[in-house]
């Protein structure tokens, strides 16, 4: 059996910010896929994680609403 982990772009969108400029967050998620010894394959995805094109780390508050981790700025979905 081998497992190996991969971080994959499953998902994005756009969110505005406080002064009205306009970003893209990125939804990552961590794959994780499983060879067993007769050949089968298995997939599981793992956590997602949010970040703004730029690499800020975001929360998830709701589904319109995201937090920068370091600066508690609200970006809502356009």
């Amino acid at each position: 059996m081998t497992t190996t982990r991969t971080v994959e772009l499953v998902d994005y969108f756009d969110v505005r910010d406080s002064a009205g400029r306009t970003h893209r967050v990125n939804v990552w998620q961590t794959m994780i896929r499983t060879v067993m010894v007769d050949g089968s394959t298995s997939v599981v995805g793992g956590l997602k994680d949010l970040k703004l094109s730029d690499g800020t780390e975001l929360n998830h508050i709701d589904d319109n609403t995201v937090k920068a981790v370091m600066t508690d700025e609200i970006y809502k979905r356009i």
